[in-house]
């Protein structure tokens, strides 16, 4: 049978577990996964020629008690199980905190029924962590696990006690995505209307996707606009495409993110447009509070903001969480222009968009950089806005993001900003 040692990245860490499955099960075969090599499990669960295998993450130890279970656990995967659980025992105080934060114990796997639902890799998922609770939660729409607290069978790594708090917030912010299912019916009188401009953002756009489908809002449409991206990223979205819910609109030609949301304005169906940025994601009550902000606002409101989590994108493409922003709920044009970072979620009336036709797109950069800022900025001059102030949305900030590059012409911009809006 196959093991399959998940984070195994640290050889240390490896070797531990290795030497402690071979000393229960010499004959069972180690296979190694180091970060960001899901696709490498997927392959090797794949082509097994055993009716089960099993993930335990590097550093864990298998203790010799297992092996006394080991037949009951077997039997109970053949009588049609998907997986088997292993989490500490209730009275085990010292790795209790560990499994607060999401990561969990030595998981079984019947693989006649993983096969349809395989690990996530990093563009389903960003977090390597949660690997195996996205893939329980899939299996779960169509099959039955097994949950064991068994005494002495196994144990984490100590080391994963550091840091456990950290873990732990992330998780609160992870995991409610990983528990949500997704939408799969049709809308065909959609209020909100959700716009992605997309150019080859082919290793984020998924986990965007999902947390949209994830909403707890059931009345919206997603349309995607293809910016000239390539083949890969072509072939991606046409894989996402869902009937009216999900559309792709392309061109052929890459004109930049204001030109592409001009285009899917163009196809909008709902009274209100939220703007998700590719490489970003939403919470999954995002479209339902926003909306419901939008009730009690006046005709003159155009455009609804609230807060954001933000996270620093490692050189790994890991994703570590910083300080959320949280914003003036009576911003005015130039405090925008002086802070400089962008407001998310951006929600806007439809109609008062077309009002003013959308984006600029003939400002020094034809519409590629400060593109968001420049439209709340005409928007202002024109109507009401409104704070949300709660926490609303995750922005992924990457080193290699056009507007990072750039961020030595803000100053520039930003004065013909003023200029152009004729701010005093």
């Amino acid at each position: 049978m196959n093991i399959f040692v998940l984070g195994a990245d640290r050889n240390g860490a490896l070797n531990q577990t290795t030497r402690s499955i071979h000393g229960i099960f010499p004959l069972w075969n180690v296979v190694p996964i180091q970060s960001g090599q899901m696709e490498k499990l997927n392959l090797g669960i794949a082509a097994s020629d055993s009716a089960f295998c099993m993930t335990i993450r590097a550093g864990s130890i298998l203790l010799p008690a297992f092996r006394l279970h080991w037949e009951q656990m077997e039997q109970k995967l053949q009588e049609g199980l998907g997986w088997i659980q292993f989490l500490p025992a209730e009275e085990d105080k010292e790795y209790l905190d560990t499994f607060r934060s999401g990561e969990i114990g030595p998981v079984l796997w019947n693989i006649s029924l993983m096969r349809s639902a395989p690990f996530p890799g990093s563009e389903w998922l960003p977090f390597d962590t949660y690997v195996e609770v996205f893939a329980i939660n899939q299996m779960g729409l169509y099959c039955n696990g097994l949950n064991m607290w068994l005494d002495n069978v196994w144990k984490p790594e100590k080391s994963k006690q550091i840091g456990w708090k950290r873990k732990e917030a992330e998780w609160k912010l992870v995991s409610p995505l990983l528990n949500y299912h997704k939408q799969t019916d049709q809308c065909t009188t959609p209020l909100v209307s959700v716009l992605m401009a997309v150019y080859n953002d082919e290793k984020y756009l998924k986990w965007a996707v999902h947390s949209i489908t994830c909403q707890t809002f059931k009345d919206w449409e997603l349309i995607i606009i293809d910016d000239g991206s390539d083949v890969i990223a072509k072939n991606l979205m046409a894989e996402l495409v869902c009937g009216e819910r999900i559309r792709v609109v392309r061109q052929d030609n890459n004109l930049g993110k204001a030109h592409a949301l001009n285009i899917g304005l163009s196809h909008v169906r709902g009274k209100w447009v939220l703007e998700l940025d590719a490489d970003d994601w939403l919470t999954p009550e995002c479209i339902e509070i926003l909306h419901n902000a939008t009730k009690s606002a006046s005709n003159e409101v155009a455009f609804v903001y609230g807060n954001y989590y933000e996270w620093m994108e490692q050189r790994d493409g890991s994703l570590s969480l910083s300080s959320p922003r949280i914003f003036n709920p009576s911003m005015s044009e130039r405090e925008l222009l002086q802070r400089a970072t962008p407001l998310a979620p951006r929600f806007y009336r439809t109609e008062s968009l077309r009002d003013i036709s959308g984006w600029y797109v003939s400002d020094p950069s034809n519409g590629r950089l400060y593109e968001d800022m420049l439209l709340i900025l005409r928007l202002m001059n024109h109507f009401e806005t409104k704070h949300v102030n709660k926490l609303l949305y995750h922005r992924r900030v990457r080193s290699s993001s056009i507007t990072r590059n750039y961020n030595h012409q803000y100053e520039q911009w930003s004065e013909w900003a003023q200029h152009f809006n004729k701010l005093k």
